[in-house]
């Protein structure tokens, strides 16, 4: 179990039993336990609102400069924003990797359309002279 003095609050990370977080799930809740909002956060780190709004909804992984930043502005060891950042990209990786919806194959073959037969197009084990 880790623990930090979080200005006011203690943040306890049990790193045994909890999955990893990603990025975004780990500063929203260490922030929200320092500022309510992201503007409150903005003007106290200098870090700006977007910034922010980038990481936690938009999933995006800043450079290791403004990782570290955070990390200072958090009162966090910097290797937790980095371990956390190390896992967001391992998902998204994986989650490249995994084929989408549009290239997964049907498991079951399309029907051809009435249209489709009528024109005779897609068939050619037809005898040539059955037209």
């Amino acid at each position: 179990m880790v623990s930090w003095r979080c200005r006011t609050r203690y943040v306890i990370l049990d790193t045994m039993s909890t999955p990893p977080e990603t990025l975004p799930q780990l500063v929203t809740r260490l922030r929200t336990a320092k500022w309510p909002s992201r503007r409150e956060a903005d003007r106290a780190t200098g870090i700006p609102y977007a910034t922010w709004q980038n990481i936690e909804v938009r999933g995006t992984i800043p450079t290791i400069a403004t990782l570290t930043r955070i990390a200072e502005a958090l009162e966090v060891p910097e290797r937790l924003i980095l371990n956390a950042a190390r896992v967001s990209e391992a998902a998204r990786a994986q989650a490249k990797s995994a084929p989408s919806v549009e290239e997964a194959k049907p498991l079951v073959s399309r029907r051809r359309s009435t249209r489709d037969r009528r024109r005779g197009s897609g068939s050619t084990d037809r005898h040539p002279d059955s037209r």
